[in-house]
């Protein structure tokens, strides 16, 4: 699943087409399937045909990221409108002058004007759990409601501190690694991250948070957010789908100590793998305590 860093440079993209005008939507076989069938694959509004109507005609005005979700802020003269998306674990945008992408599982595309030139965004999500939602205000996602502040400023920090400090009061049993991967905690540390995050701080993910002191948590966080920074540099972690829109992929699993890697860097023994969590989780038990 892309994580902040990933998001972030699909956003720096997408940025491109702010100022178009959705002129129209197509949605393929598959997606129309799946409405039929009660399940909403990726666009996540019960009646199709709203979905579209809602969107035909309105200005994209601005491309944000808040989190893992890629925030699309719509104008027109009635009534603005809300595109949030989320990749899930296979999705991604294409920007190209055709209207049939030759991509297989591109299941929307948004034909879109400037003046007089005409492009198409393709979402493409071969496993289907990406997610296109359109609401009037961004207030009503409720996800938006308990995240955390975004991590490049002072106040996410605080926050964290914050949110460390009530876990520890209440004695919480929750591990570290659960803790960093919550968005009420920190936004977009996804599991890469923080398998990366916790060796580099010599943590064991299974770690109670309640025993953590606010030194390290803080020592973590500044990781985090050095990792997510030197991601964005090297142009994200392309290990399984994702790619950026020209189809090149990032470098920053090159980069990676301990995430799917056989051997400790530090000791040179037997990195342990176990899911936790329902997540791979990559350690070493010599190394991290």
């Amino acid at each position: 699943m892309p994580e902040l860093p990933e998001v972030q440079l699909v956003v720096d993209d997408l940025k491109t087409i702010e100022g178009y005008t959705i002129e129209s939507i197509s949605l393929s076989d598959r997606i129309k399937l799946s409405h039929r069938q009660g399940k909403m694959a990726v666009v996540k509004h019960e009646n199709l045909q709203q979905f579209e109507q809602s969107l035909i005609g309105q200005k994209i005005n601005t491309i944000e990221r808040r989190g893992k979700y890629i925030v699309m802020q719509l104008t027109n003269p009635i009534n603005d409108k809300v595109v949030i998306a989320h990749l899930g674990m296979s999705g991604r945008f294409e920007i190209n002058t055709n209207r049939v992408s030759s991509i297989p599982h591109t299941h929307t595309t948004f034909e879109l004007n400037y003046e007089t030139k005409t492009v198409y965004l393709h979402y493409i999500d071969p496993r289907r759990f990406g997610e296109l939602r359109v609401l009037d205000h961004i207030n009503e996602f409720k996800p938006f409601q308990q995240m955390a502040p975004e991590p490049f400023g002072i106040e996410g920090e605080a926050y964290f501190i914050d949110r460390f400090k009530q876990f520890k009061l209440n004695r919480s049993t929750i591990s570290i690694k659960q803790f960093i991967m919550d968005a009420e905690n920190v936004v977009g540390c996804g599991n890469i991250y923080a398998n990366e995050a916790l060796f580099i701080c010599r943590i064991h993910p299974l770690r109670k948070v309640h025993v953590l002191t606010e030194r390290k948590m803080r020592e973590l966080y500044k990781e985090i957010v050095k990792l997510f920074i030197k991601s964005i540099e090297r142009g994200g972690s392309s290990i399984h789908s994702y790619v950026h829109m020209d189809g090149e992929i990032g470098s920053m699993q090159d980069e990676f100590l301990i995430y799917q890697k056989k051997l400790c860097p530090i000791c040179q023994k037997k990195v342990t793998s176990r899911r936790i969590n329902q997540r791979n989780s990559f350690y070493c038990t010599n190394c991290q305590k």
